[in-house]
C-alpha cells in the first residue's frame, strides 16, 4: 500500500513541476499531450489520458519494485510503452517515456521513506523536489499538470 501510495504521487508531483523548454528535451509538446500531462489546453479528456497513463506506470512499478537502476530503465521502458500500446496509447517515443520510467524509478529509490504519511506530506514532496525533480524537467522539457490538482476541472474548480 504504502508503495502504491508513493508512485500515485509519482505522478502527481510529476506534473506539478514544470521544466524550462530544452531544445534535447526528449519529449515534444504533442508528446505530453498525448500523455495528459501538457498544461496548454486541459481537458476531461486529458485529464483522464493522465489518470489513465499514470495507473499503468504505478502498475508497472509495483510489479517492479526492485527494479531501481539506471541499467533497469530501458527493460522498464519497454514494458511502459507495450502497457500503454494494449490500453490505446501509441506513438509517444520511448526516450520520451523514460524520463517518467526514471522519476518511478528515483521516488521508489530515494523516496521511500519519506512518502510513508501520505504522497503529498512535505517530507514527500521535499524528497522528490530534492532527489527527482531536476531529472525529471531536464528530461522532459514541458510544463507539465498536476493531475491531482485537477481532480475538479469538470466541476469549474481547478
Amino acid at each position: 500500500m504504502v508503495c502504491r501510495r508513493i508512485l500515485a504521487y509519482v505522478f502527481c508531483a510529476v506534473a506539478a513541476f514544470s521544466a524550462a523548454i530544452r531544445a534535447e528535451a526528449a519529449c515534444t509538446e504533442d508528446d505530453v499531450q498525448a500523455l495528459g500531462f501538457s498544461a496548454e489546453n486541459v481537458t476531461e479528456d486529458s485529464l483522464k489520458r493522465g489518470k489513465d497513463v499514470a495507473g499503468l506506470l504505478r502498475k508497472l512499478m509495483m510489479n517492479n519494485l526492485t527494479k531501481t537502476s539506471p541499467k533497469d530503465t530501458g527493460v522498464l521502458t519497454n514494458k511502459f510503452i507495450k502497457a500503454l500500446a494494449k490500453a490505446g496509447y501509441a506513438d509517444v517515443p520511448a526516450g520520451c517515456l523514460a524520463c517518467f520510467v526514471q522519476s518511478a524509478q528515483c521516488v521508489m529509490k530515494e523516496c521511500k521513506a519519506a512518502c510513508i504519511g501520505g504522497d503529498h506530506t512535505p517530507a514527500c514532496v521535499s524528497c522528490f523536489m530534492e532527489h527527482c525533480a531536476d531529472d525529471l524537467h531536464s528530461c522532459v522539457g514541458h510544463v507539465t499538470i498536476n493531475i491531482g490538482d485537477q481532480k475538479n476541472a469538470s466541476k469549474g474548480g481547478k
